[in-house]
């Protein structure tokens, strides 16, 4: 099931920043897109664990209108590069330790936390911790794309 969220079942006016290279700008949810956000930082080591499984789902489902954007709470850019290219994680990544505008938005009080928008932009799945092998998260995913 859902943890609780303040948000959950509403629709959401989405975020915008520019990635980690600021290359690309990101908006969570994506308009149209089943929108995965997932909260995290090199200095979790569970996150870390969930990354390489994200990037398998992202590759596997991004042609069905899956984003998945992580949500940095390292505030070092180089560290986070580091580890991206090191572990071939290929989603937009953007930074938000200093701003903090996404996890204050979307009020993540842990990590790891995920979130799971529909197509319209409503905000259908929160887990927080562990979700093993994501199972929770590739069941939320297949009844939305």
């Amino acid at each position: 099931g859902s943890a609780s969220h303040p948000y959950l079942n509403r629709q959401v006016q989405p975020l915008t920043e520019g990635d980690l290279t600021n290359t690309n700008m990101i908006s969570v949810p994506t308009p149209g897109q089943v929108t995965v956000a997932y909260f995290w930082a090199t200095f979790c080591a569970p996150c870390m664990k969930t990354m390489p499984r994200l990037e398998a789902l992202y590759q596997a489902r991004k042609t069905d209108g899956l984003a998945l954007v992580g949500l940095s709470k390292d505030d070092n850019p180089g560290v986070v590069a580091n580890y991206l290219k090191s572990s071939g994680i290929s989603f937009p990544i953007v930074l938000d330790g200093q701003a903090n505008q996404f996890f204050g938005h979307y009020q993540c009080d842990e990590m790891p936390m995920t979130l799971v928008f529909d197509r319209s932009g409503k905000l259908r799945m929160v887990t927080r911790g562990k979700d093993k092998d994501l199972k929770k998260l590739k069941s939320a995913i297949d009844a939305l794309l």
